[in-house]
């Protein structure tokens, strides 16, 4: 596989990438309450064929994995909110809940990509 297919594999999915972007920015979940997202990310995993595997004493922290190193690439993916952040998508103040919990830390983001990333390794891996 080359740069381009490559590229042009993270142009189909970023619509997908986008979409759990604003989902979970649209559902905020603190950190170690991240129940909602973090069964979203599984299961878009799962159905990419990666492996979930559960952290004990960690309820909703996972592993996804694929394949048999060398070589190991790991992607770390945050998606909890922080409290007080609450913020609708606008350039001003405009919280949702008053002091509720938000991505003004931007750890939406962080999540959407890190799991772009992983998509992308490995479809260019798997080639």
């Amino acid at each position: 596989m080359n740069k381009g297919s490559v590229i042009r594999y993270i142009d189909d999915i970023s619509y997908d990438i986008t979409g759990i972007c604003l989902e979970i920015w649209n559902n905020p979940e603190v950190s170690g309450m991240e129940k909602a997202s973090a069964n979203r990310y599984k299961k878009i995993l799962k159905s990419n064929g990666f492996e979930i595997k559960e952290i004990p004493d960690m309820e909703h922290a996972f592993i996804g994995e694929f394949g048999k190193g060398p070589p190991v690439i790991a992607v770390l993916a945050e998606y909890d909110a922080l409290p007080g952040l609450s913020q609708k998508l606008d350039t001003k103040y405009n919280p949702v809940e008053e002091k509720g919990p938000g991505h003004g830390c931007g750890h939406n983001l962080l999540g959407a990509a890190a799991l772009g990333a992983a998509l992308a390794v490995k479809r260019y891996s798997s080639s």
